[in-house]
C-alpha cells in the first residue's frame, strides 16, 4: 500500500476513536511528516485524500479540522453517506454498533447474466457472498456481491467479518481504484422483505455498486438493498468552479 495511503488510514482510525474530534483542528502537516517519517508531500497527498471523502476540510486561518457529521439516526432517517467507500461510513464513525452476518459464502461458475459487467469469459469462476448488516440488532443493509476468483484468490468464509478490501490491499498487494454506483427505489424482493424484515408493499434503496482497479478492471458487482422508510442519502461536494 502506498505510503500516503497507509496515513491516511491512520487518521481516519483516530476520527473514529475521537482522537482527532471537531472542536480542534488536527496536527499540520510538518508535525505529521516528523511523526510519519515522510515528506510533507506525502502528508498533503493524504490529507488530499481523506478531503476528497468529506471527512477533513482546511481553513487557511486556523488548520484543518475533522468535519463534523449528521447524528446517526435523526428525524428524516438513517444517513447513507454516497462519499465514502461504504455508504454506512458515517455511522462506523460515530461509534454506531453496527452487526455483521454472512448468509451465504459459495464458489461458482459465473451465469451469463452475470460476466458482462465483470468483463468475464463464460465457465469462469466467481465468489457469490451475501451479508447482512444490522444497526443495534435491527436489519439495514442486504448485501449481495459478487468477485472473479482469479482476481481475488484465497477469500475465505470467515474473512467476511472484516473488510475484503483491506485483504485485497494488504494481502494481495493490490490497488484499488474507483467505483461506480447507481440508485433507485423498487418494491422490496421477496428476500429484502424477509431479511429486512419489511411488508410486502415496502420500498427500498437499491445501489448498484462496480468497484475496479487502477487499471478499469472489474473485481465486484455489488447490489445493496436498504429500507427506504429509514434512511436518507447525502453527498458531500469538494469545492469547484460553481460559475
Amino acid at each position: 500500500m502506498p505510503k500516503y495511503k497507509s496515513i491516511a488510514d491512520a487518521i481516519r482510525h483516530r476520527i473514529a476513536d475521537a482522537t482527532y474530534s471537531p472542536e480542534n483542528p488536527i496536527p499540520d502537516q510538518e508535525t505529521l511528516a516528523d511523526e510519519f517519517d515522510v515528506s510533507r508531500m506525502t502528508i498533503q497527498k493524504a490529507l488530499g485524500l481523506l478531503t476528497a471523502e468529506g471527512l477533513i476540510y482546511s481553513n487557511k486561518r486556523s488548520g484543518t479540522y475533522v468535519r463534523k457529521f449528521p447524528k446517526i439516526n435523526d428525524r428524516d432517517g438513517i444517513v447513507l453517506n454516497l462519499s465514502g467507500p461504504d455508504l454506512l461510513d458515517g455511522l462506523v464513525r460515530q461509534g454506531a454498533d453496527i452487526q455483521q452476518r454472512i448468509l451465504h459464502f459459495e464458489v461458482r461458475y459465473a451465469r451469463d447474466t452475470e460476466t458482462e459487467p465483470l468483463n468475464m469469459k463464460g465457465n469462469e469462476l466467481i465468489y457469490d457472498i451475501q451479508l447482512l448488516r444490522l444497526l443495534d440488532e435491527e436489519p439495514i443493509e442486504l448485501r449481495d456481491t459478487l468477485m472473479p476468483f482469479d482476481l481475488v484468490p484465497g477469500l475465505k468464509h470467515d474473512m467476511m467479518n472484516e473488510s475484503v478490501y483491506t485483504y485485497i490491499q494488504d494481502t494481495l498487494g493490490k490497488h484499488i481504484g474507483s467505483a461506480v454506483r447507481s440508485f433507485r427505489v423498487a418494491k422490496a424482493n421477496e428476500e429484502s422483505q424477509r431479511f429486512l424484515q419489511l411488508d410486502p408493499e415496502a420500498l427500498t434503496i437499491m445501489m448498484k455498486q462496480i468497484v475496479s482497479f487502477p487499471d478499469g478492471t472489474p473485481f465486484e458487482l455489488t447490489h445493496s438493498y436498504y429500507p427506504n422508510d429509514k434512511m436518507k442519502m447525502e453527498m458531500f461536494v469538494s469545492s469547484f468552479n460553481w460559475n
